[in-house]
C-alpha cells in the first residue's frame, strides 16, 4: 500500500504480507511504487451513481466563500463569524476559493452534498478538497435537516484556529 500527500513531496508506504508469502524481505525504502506514477483523480473523474435524487435547477442561494491562510472565511474567524444564511428547503450552492498555499478539506455536518463539475454528475460527498493557491471547488446541498450545522476545514488545527462557520435554520 502506498499513499502520496497532496501538494508535498515523498510518500508513505506500508508493506503487507500473507503468512504464506514467499519473500519476507521488504523492498528498498526509496522504491517508489508504480501506482504513484499516474495523475491524481479529480472530481471530474468521479461520477455519482447512487440512488439519492440529485437536485435539479438553479440554486435558491449561493455563498461565495474565500478561504485564507490566516484561518478566515470571507475575513471572519469562528467563533466571531456571522452564520451563513440558509432557509429550510433551499438548494444551496457553496463556491469556495482558496488563497492559502495549502489545501483545505472543507466538511459540512448534517448534509451530504454534490460536488459541482462541468459534466454535471459530480460525486456525493461530505468533504471537498479545495486546492491551494487559488484552488476552487463548488458544491450543492439541500437544506433539509433543520438545526445548527458546522462547516469547517477538516485539518484540525485550521478548524481550531477559526476556519469554520455555522449554518443555522429551522
Amino acid at each position: 500500500m502506498a499513499a502520496m500527500p497532496e501538494a508535498k513531496r515523498g510518500f508513505a508506504r506500508a508493506v503487507l504480507r500473507y503468512a504464506e508469502a514467499s519473500s519476507t524481505t521488504p523492498p528498498p525504502m526509496d522504491l517508489r511504487p508504480d501506482e504513484l506514477s499516474g495523475r491524481q483523480a479529480s472530481y471530474e473523474d468521479l461520477v455519482y451513481a447512487g440512488s439519492r435524487p440529485r437536485p435539479t435547477g438553479e440554486p435558491d442561494r449561493v455563498h461565495d466563500l474565500t478561504l485564507t491562510s490566516n484561518s478566515r472565511i470571507n475575513d471572519q474567524r469562528y467563533p466571531d463569524a456571522d452564520p451563513l444564511e440558509v432557509a429550510a428547503g433551499e438548494l444551496v450552492r457553496i463556491r469556495l476559493t482558496n488563497t492559502a498555499t495549502i489545501g483545505h478539506p472543507m466538511h459540512l455536518h448534517g448534509h451530504p452534498f454534490w460536488v459541482v463539475t462541468a459534466g454535471g454528475n459530480g460525486p456525493l460527498k461530505d468533504t471537498a478538497l479545495v486546492g491551494p493557491n487559488g484552488g476552487v471547488a463548488s458544491f450543492d446541498f439541500v437544506a433539509d435537516n433543520n438545526g445548527t450545522w458546522m462547516f469547517h476545514c477538516h485539518n484540525h488545527y485550521h478548524m481550531e484556529n477559526g476556519l469554520a462557520r455555522l449554518f443555522d435554520y429551522a
